[in-house]
């Protein structure tokens, strides 16, 4: 079988199994959050469902630096519960670079809207000074913004291709990091997820909102 093919057969079975999801999936998805009983859970896109507070609560916000790391398990998909990343470029402004869902390039956003998740953990490269930091931030912003979403990046092909074709959350942050010698991938694989993120023994835990 040709690459091309091989290529095309994966896409293809990671599409029909996001299709093969059910509502009672991403019912029982919600039923194991284990940050708020009272969440919110409602659709983000066609594929994500995403858990939120209750109207009028929020959490304060932690004091965040340039190429800090937010990562929430709060979304979900069919029952997988993959979370969200997204990398602080601006930190005096509050933005983000996120590649969010399917359908929408990745691009600036608010660390605001993070404040009503459930939970959500502030990661910071371990060693590193600030100006190393803020140098994967402008690498991101240069580099990273307008890239199609792409839920297989890194499993075809090479890991980290020079430029990248497309993105997800995790893959967004990990390549950032990448390009300055820094692999965040905890467990080494070809797919990049927030769960490796928070395992990355290079990254630690600076602040946290809402319960582990």
């Amino acid at each position: 079988m040709s690459k091309l093919r091989k290529r095309i057969l994966l896409v293809a079975v990671v599409t029909a199994l996001l299709f093969s999801g059910t509502a009672a999936a991403q019912h029982a998805a919600h039923r194991r959050l284990p940050f708020c009983r009272d969440a919110v859970c409602s659709p983000l896109s066609l594929f994500v469902r995403e858990e939120r507070l209750p109207d009028g609560q929020y959490h304060p916000l932690p004091e965040l630096e340039d190429g800090d790391i937010l990562v929430t398990r709060c979304t979900h998909s069919f029952g997988w519960r993959h979370g969200h990343a997204a990398l602080v470029v601006d930190a005096e402004s509050g933005r983000t670079l996120e590649a969010v869902t399917l359908g929408v390039p990745s691009g600036y956003s608010s660390v605001q809207s993070w404040r009503t998740y459930p939970s959500f953990s502030v990661l910071r490269l371990k060693g590193a000074d600030a100006g190393t930091r803020r140098e994967a931030a402008r690498y991101a912003q240069i580099h990273l913004q307008d890239l199609p979403y792409r839920l297989t990046s890194g499993l075809l092909g090479e890991k980290a291709p020079a430029p990248p074709a497309g993105s997800q959350c995790a893959y967004l942050v990990w390549y950032a990091y990448q390009q300055l010698g820094y692999d965040l991938d905890g467990d080494g694989g070809r797919l990049v997820t927030v769960a490796d993120l928070l395992q990355s023994p290079l990254l630690e835990t600076v602040a946290r909102a809402g319960e582990p």
